[in-house]
């Protein structure tokens, strides 16, 4: 039954008589682990590599050549560059087992080299249940050193979610996406009040606030029941919500060297390295992952149920990054600063059953079905650019502003896959 699946025994024995090769996690291991999402969880799996967090690499092979099921169905990816799901998208708390499948069978699709990545989400239990769990703890890279942020405005960005701050301000959403362009005109078009008045109607805030370290924080509570009738069977029903806000810091460094004189060997200083740029980076880091779940089952003898599983799940980076280097070919130092939010959702819906049915022999075979529905999105609003510049008869003076591309720049990106009816 569901406990069976559950369990670390069941997926060794479904793992022995498999004509596949395949690697399992059960819910078992998971609870017992300090994992938050499904890709940390699969840090454990033999031959897995797991990149940035969320990406993982079978055999050796790159995320490209993998695919993600989830309760039996495809789900579009919110990456547009990548095919298969972030595995930081799907919370530890509402996991109930992940198989890695290493080869090709005939009961999955062939589009993957690498390896399939099923995740199964929880079902009801049998019995009452109720799990509550909190957490906190503290990076001991961001512990003790001040923390750099930005405003936000609204309680969304708490979830993962885009604020109203954020969005794409309605006097310039509501501009035509055509606009005619007037050779000689100083904005090519577009009235001068206009661009003043529009110009104001965006977050104003460009630079990021600093505030004492913070603490990483936790938590989930899972509830579910089944109820037996004698007329109507028996029904079932799993709620739940986990929660999973951290904060990261990192500094990078990279620059660029050339040769003092590639042309001849025998030169003096044909050995030496030119420095030509360097760049220095600090980045701060801010991560939530807000993932639920609700399943309901129905079940109106043995051997036949139906049921619906939805999960609703956001994964959000929340990232300040201050930079400065020098550029020894034109002989000038720089500054930079950004400021950039990305969310990402995936809402999934299946409608599905399981019957046993019994032709031409006494041993059951088990027939299962589902409809599934997707949608994958990707939100990146007012990403903020800054840039400072300091050469020449500046070096007296301090940095000016660089005055144009990317120095005072805002992006805004949006993507939204939707998957509808996989049968």
């Amino acid at each position: 039954g569901r406990g069976l699946e559950n369990s670390e025994s069941a997926l060794l024995a479904l793992q022995r008589k498999s004509g596949v090769v395949s690697d399992a996690i059960s819910g078992e291991a998971i609870k017992k682990s300090p994992d938050s999402s499904a890709g940390d969880v699969l840090r454990r799996v033999t031959g897995i590599t797991l990149v940035g967090g969320r990406f993982i690499f079978v055999r050796g092979l790159g995320e490209r050549y993998s695919n993600t099921i989830l309760n039996d169905s495809v789900i579009p990816s919110p990456e547009p560059d990548k095919r298969i799901v972030p595995l930081d998208l799907f919370p530890a708390g509402v996991i109930k087992n992940i198989r890695v499948i290493k080869t090709a069978s005939a009961e999955d699709s062939a589009e993957f080299s690498g390896g399939i990545v099923k995740i199964e989400t929880k079902e009801y239990p049998d019995t009452l249940s109720l799990s509550v769990s909190l957490g906190v703890g503290k990076n001991t890279q961001v512990a003790g050193h001040k923390f750099k942020t930005f405003d936000t405005g609204e309680m969304n960005n708490n979830f993962g979610l885009v604020s109203k701050k954020q969005e794409l301000p309605d006097m310039i959403s509501g501009l035509p996406k055509a606009i005619p362009f007037v050779e000689g005109d100083r904005f090519g078009g577009i009235p001068t009040n206009l661009m003043k008045v529009g110009a104001l109607s965006f977050n104003q805030e460009w630079s990021p606030k600093e505030e004492d370290s913070p603490f990483n924080k936790s938590f989930s509570i899972s509830a579910g029941n089944s109820f037996k009738t004698e007329k109507w069977g028996r029904f079932g029903i799993l709620a739940g919500t986990t929660y999973n806000r951290s904060y990261n810091y990192r500094e990078e460094a990279n620059a660029r060297f050339q040769a003092s004189n590639p042309i001849s060997i025998y030169l003096k200083d044909s050995n030496m390295l030119r420095p030509l740029n360097q760049n220095n980076l600090k980045i701060y880091g801010e991560e939530v992952l807000w993932g639920n779940n609700l399943n309901l089952a129905y079940e109106p003898k043995i051997g036949q149920q139906f049921f619906i599983k939805t999960l609703y799940s956001v994964q959000s980076d929340k990232i300040v990054r201050e930079g400065d280097g020098a550029n020894y070919i034109d002989n000038f130092n720089f500054k930079s600063t950004n400021l950039n939010f990305i969310s990402r959702t995936i809402f999934n819906n299946t409608l599905g059953g399981e019957h046993e049915v019994r032709a031409f022999s006494a041993r059951p075979h088990k027939v299962e079905w589902n409809v599934n529905y997707a949608l994958a999105e990707r939100d990146e609003p007012d990403a903020r650019n800054q840039a400072w510049s300091q050469g020449g008869t500046d070096l007296a003076n301090g940095y000016r502003r660089l005055g144009n591309n990317p120095d005072g720049t805002r992006y805004f990106r949006a993507l939204r896959i939707l998957s509808e009816a996989n049968l």
